[in-house]
């Protein structure tokens, strides 16, 4: 490995386990996000109700080239998530280790609230250090921008 390239690279485990799992976090935003998904073949996959019911559609990144995929009386919805009292009731247990080159190895536990609540209280802790004016512009991972610790700032997680 050339000097350069090592010289750029976060060895610290404890900062790389902290931006896995809030990236982890933020995928699981993503992916249950009500806005049309990229996809790898360069197409969007969504849903419109344009001819009085849901259906699936497909199109080009640029919005051309949109074709129905599906044709069925009854509504093409994606299946519902926990309820309310399921989201307040659940949790979440999470389970990290890292090492390094040296042998240096981190490990750490997190209890937190259920995936979709914690997922949605991440978005708004961030949203709200934007919204305060405590952000650099470019790429970042959360714990880059605002530490390995910023899970810790929500409510009901605990590092156990």
């Amino acid at each position: 490995m050339n000097a350069n390239y090592k010289s750029i690279v976060n060895t610290n485990p404890r900062q790389i386990f902290s931006a896995v799992c809030l990236s982890v976090f933020f995928f699981v935003a993503a992916a249950n996000a009500q806005t049309p998904p990229l996809r790898a073949n360069g197409k969007i996959a969504f849903t419109s109700d344009r001819d009085g019911n849901r259906e699936i559609y497909m199109m080009n990144n640029d919005g051309t080239g949109q074709v129905r995929l599906t044709n069925n009386p009854g509504a093409d919805n994606p299946p519902g998530g926990p309820s309310d009292e399921e989201r307040a009731k659940g949790k979440t247990y999470l389970w990290g280790e890292a090492s390094d080159l040296n042998g240096n190895r981190v490990e750490s536990r997190l209890q937190t609230p259920e995936g979709y609540t914690i997922t949605a209280l991440a978005a708004l802790n961030i949203a709200q250090k934007i919204l305060e004016g405590n952000f650099k512009p470019g790429f970042q991972t959360p714990a880059k921008a605002y530490g390995a610790d910023l899970v810790l700032e929500i409510e009901g997680v605990e590092r156990q």
